[in-house]
């Protein structure tokens, strides 16, 4: 299976953000449906410069916006302020949290290819639409002071569109067939599922695969 995907950083355009979600300690997740996708040059933690790749070109990130089920900026690295280029500017009250948050991907990392994974285990196209977990699972001693954070993803693909979401809005038209005399048994209803299952690791088998 493939650590990465070939697209992570082709055909983004640019958009606008949203606070980061805080991943930094094993258990730390979010997830949620991606509402927008973009790419900006990558700057490490602490430089103010991008990084390089060996050819000299700049290293790039892909910025994933979730629309989670998160609000009054829990989970935020940073609660955005009401004057972004003002330090000193008051942070935005809580009511202003629609619940989106920025994940981020630099080319190469650990955090893309536990995506990457994610992505081919669901065998589906990575996109907007489409559903995103990511967890730190585990802090690696690299022996550098600084550990290695080590993900796990879950992705589930955009569901399919419906028969009536065609270019002219109408499915095809077929010649419907004769009611049938007999009176028919009401289908049950579906139940609805809870709006935010929780941690989606948390009943999952602990094994190096994604839990679906």
């Amino acid at each position: 299976m493939s650590d990465t995907t070939t697209d992570f950083f082709d055909g983004i355009g640019s958009g606008a953000g949203a606070p980061s979600a805080v991943l930094a300690n094993p258990g730390d997740y979010v997830q949620g449906e991606i509402v927008e996708m973009f790419k900006r040059d990558y700057v490490p933690y602490g430089k103010t410069e991008p990084e390089k790749r060996e050819d000299g070109s700049t290293k790039q990130q892909l910025v994933i916006l979730l629309q989670t089920e998160l609000r009054n900026w829990a989970n935020v690295s940073k609660i955005p302020r009401v004057d972004p280029s003002d330090k000193d500017s008051a942070e935005k009250p809580p009511s202003d949290d629609d619940g989106k948050r920025a994940v981020y991907v630099p080319e190469g990392k650990n955090i893309q290819f536990a995506i990457g994974r994610a992505v081919a285990a669901s065998q589906s196209k990575f996109e907007v639409g489409g559903k995103l977990g990511v967890k730190v699972d585990n802090l690696r001693d690299t022996g550098k002071g600084n550990p290695l954070k080590e993900h796990k993803a879950v992705y589930t693909p955009k569901p399919a569109e419906s028969a009536g979401d065609g270019f002219f809005g109408d499915a095809p038209k077929t010649e419907s067939a004769p009611a049938a005399s007999a009176p028919s048994t009401p289908a049950p209803a579906a139940s609805t599922p809870p709006a935010d299952a929780g941690d989606p690791w948390a009943t999952s088998p602990s094994t190096d695969e994604p839990p679906f």
